[in-house]
Parts: C-alpha cells; structure tokens; sequence
C-alpha cells in the first residue's frame, strides 16, 4: 500500500508543478505583451510640428487679449 502512497504523492507533485510553471508563463506572455504595447505606443506618439506649436502659442496669446 505504501508504494500507492508515494506514486500518488509524486504525481501529484507533478501536476502542481507544471501548473504553476504555466500559470508563470502565462504571466510573463501577459508582462511582455504589454511591454511591447508601451514601447510601440512611445515609439508612435505623434508630437506637433513646429508650426502647430506657433499657431497655438498665437492662439492662447489672442485669447488673453
């Protein structure tokens, strides 16, 4: 009976094992996803051209008047 025992024991250890290994990756899949989103979106930002930046600076002198 005791060979029962510990085949039941080491199995189970097993299964544990590899669902936290997954549960890990899924993290770390999850973690990288975003990373790449942040870095993607930094890299795309659009900033105004000098021009739009002249033309607001006008705008706000012209709205204090």
């Amino acid at each position: 009976m005791q060979p029962v025992w510990w085949a039941t024991a080491i199995i189970g250890a097993l299964l544990i094992g590899m669902f936290i290994f997954h549960l890990k990756q899924k993290s770390r899949n999850e973690q990288s996803r975003w990373a790449w989103w942040k870095e993607f979106h930094q890299r795309t930002r659009r900033y105004p051209t000098p021009e739009e930046v002249d033309g607001w600076m006008s705008q706000q002198a012209n709205a204090t008047r």
